[in-house]
Formats: C-alpha cells, structure tokens, sequence
C-alpha cells in the first residue's frame, strides 16, 4: 500500500467526519425555494503532521456542489479559514450576488468575514435595498498587554475625606480628656 502525501490530500479533498453544518435559502430564478447546505469536516492533519487542514463542502447551488479545503497551523485555524473561505465562495455566487441567496432571510450569512468580504456584503446589501448588518467576525487576535510603568505612580495630591452613614467626616478638634489629678 502506497503512503499518502501531503500532494493526494491537496489534489483529492474528500468530506468524512461532518462536525457542522448550516442551510441556507436559495430562491431560484422561477421562484422556487431550495436548501443550500454548507458542511465542515473535521479538521485532520497533513501526512506530515506538521500542520492541518479542514475540508468543506457546499451543496445545492445552481452552478453544482463545490468542496474544497485549506490548511492552518493548527486544528482552530484550519476551521476558521475553512469557514472563511466557504463565506468568501458563497458570496461570490451569482445567487448571492442577485440576493436570492439568504439565511434566515439576511443577507449577512453569519460566517467569519474580513474586512474585504464586508465590504462586498454591504455593497450587495445596498444593491438590494436591505440593510447592510454587520457580518460576523472572527475574534481579533490577543493584543499585548502594556509595559509596567518604570516607577510607581505618585500618591494623590490628598486623601479623599472618610464618609459614614452620617455623611462626609466632619473635622473636629481632639477632645480632652479629664486628667487624673483634678
């Protein structure tokens, strides 16, 4: 039995194990609704297991199904593009483009989009006459937290004033206490 390459993956992207899925609506040209269905594969790794990729497919469009796959660094990544790029592939069909293409009657198909992609929503929202909503967007990476400061900081310039049930302190002379000998 011959091993598999990175190049047999790459050439022959199969869908096995689906671990989720999404349908959508498609209202044809003659008005008859159908289901476009959107699944994602589990991500597996290159034969090389120096990196993963994740295979989607899309079925029922008018132009035919359509599979395809990409590889990330790791399992969340090659996810993550995996639903950017069926986003990217579904906005880019001319169902989409005519706004007979919808979930949940939005155009915003509620995938990872960049900044390219909302553009492009937003531009066929216009050309529909809908409300162009914010698409979902993938988390933005974790920024660094800033650098300590070199020293402290100084105290306030005074104390804010103690208050109790009362209201704010009062300040009183000290009270004299009797001495011993009178």
């Amino acid at each position: 039995m011959r091993k598999r390459t990175e190049s047999d993956v790459v050439k022959k992207p199969r869908l096995t194990r689906v671990i989720a899925e999404r349908e959508y609506r498609l209202v044809s040209r003659n008005g008859k609704r159908q289901r476009v269905n959107l699944k994602l594969g589990k991500p597996r790794p290159f034969p090389e297991k120096t990196s993963f990729y994740c295979v989607y497919q899309i079925e029922g469009l008018e132009e035919g199904t359509r599979i395809g796959r990409i590889g990330g660094a790791d399992t969340l990544q090659a996810l993550q593009l995996a639903m950017q790029i069926a986003h990217i592939e579904l906005i880019n069909t001319p169902a989409y483009q005519e706004g007979r293409l919808t979930w949940e009657g939005d155009l915003d198909l509620k995938l990872p989009a960049d900044d390219s992609t909302v553009l492009l929503i937003r531009k066929v929202a216009a050309r529909q006459g809908r409300p162009a909503r914010a698409p979902s967007r993938p988390a933005p990476a974790p920024s660094r937290p800033a650098p300590a400061p070199s020293r402290p900081a100084p105290p306030p310039s005074r104390p804010a004033p103690a208050t109790s049930r009362r209201g704010p302190a009062v300040s009183r002379p000290p009270r004299r206490l009797p001495r011993s000998d009178e």
